[in-house]
């Protein structure tokens, strides 16, 4: 699946969107003003466990904006379900 990141924060002309991984590794993505950021979770957040996440407003230069980020909020992914194959009889 997919994980969408919908945009409700400060105006900035790029934003950084930092994902922390449950092994401590890092995923980040910059996002035009006021987009929103579909991220594939099969690809880019394949870990089972709690993801941190953060919000970097970066100016034209993509430098970041002297403001707070956004953050830290967490999600949570768990095992994808697989399918048992039945044996017919």
């Amino acid at each position: 699946g997919t994980i969408t990141f919908n945009w409700r924060g400060p105006r900035a002309a790029h934003n950084l969107i930092r994902v922390v991984r449950p092994d401590g590794s890092i995923f980040e993505s910059v996002v035009d003003l006021r987009q929103n950021q579909e991220v594939d979770l099969v690809n880019n957040l394949a870990q089972q466990g709690t993801y941190t996440w953060y919000v970097y407003p970066l100016d034209s230069n993509y430098v970041q904006i002297p403001c707070h980020e956004g953050g830290p909020w967490t999600f949570m992914k768990s095992i994808s379900p697989t399918i048992t194959p039945t044996i017919g009889k």
